[in-house]
């Protein structure tokens, strides 16, 4: 499944700021309808019950 990589400074009390808005790393899966490689819109016949989101 894709997802956001988000760099964060983290603080001696454990906090974490995030300091970017992140990049989206591409899981390259078919049934990942974030993915670059998934069926285009309307092709994937029962994609709300088969494909994954983030």
């Amino acid at each position: 499944m894709c997802y956001r990589s988000i760099n964060c400074t983290q603080f001696a009390c454990g906090h974490l700021i995030p300091i970017d808005g992140g990049v989206k790393v591409d899981c390259n899966q078919s049934n990942c309808v974030n993915s670059r490689v998934h069926a285009a819109k309307g092709a994937c016949a029962n994609c709300a019950n088969t494909c994954s989101r983030w």
